[in-house]
């Protein structure tokens, strides 16, 4: 994989990564929504959700009443770029995530390893994300 771009920018579209995670685990909505750009798309096994208001919909959908996404506890959760491709205002990469999350009701410990296939573009000085498609590669319960 490659990287390319500033290193300023580059860093930047990994403070981005980071706090996306920081959301997830803190189930933060306001944190989750400034990771996005108005006309985002964010896609994964539940579908596609495409503006920032329907993705912070399908957010608060699958967090309410419940502990967390499908109604388990996300206690870990990490992200590594395998590529980051920065020009100007626009870029794309791919983010490796493992999620460990807890079924308190049946008690299961669940483990998901995937991948973000992103792209980024910057918005007023702010890289955001213009669009997540997420593919899973494993997933265990333990």
């Amino acid at each position: 994989m490659s990287f390319s771009g500033s290193t300023e920018d580059m860093i930047a579209v990994r403070n981005l990564i980071d706090a996306y995670g920081d959301a997830v685990i803190r189930r933060d909505l306001d944190a989750f929504g400034a990771c996005w750009h108005e006309e985002a798309v964010w896609e994964y096994e539940a579908g596609t959700f495409a503006g920032k208001e329907n993705i912070l919909k399908q957010w608060k959908f699958i967090h309410d009443g419940s502990h967390g996404v499908r109604g388990v506890d996300t206690r870990f959760f990490s992200s590594t770029p395998g590529a980051i491709n920065l020009s100007h205002a626009t870029g794309a990469g791919l983010t490796y995530i493992c999620i460990r999350s807890h079924d308190a009701e049946s008690d299961e410990h669940i483990s998901y390893y995937g991948v973000y296939h992103d792209e980024w573009v910057k918005a007023s000085e702010r890289w955001l994300f213009k669009c997540r498609r997420f593919k899973q590669l494993y997933s265990y319960c333990h």
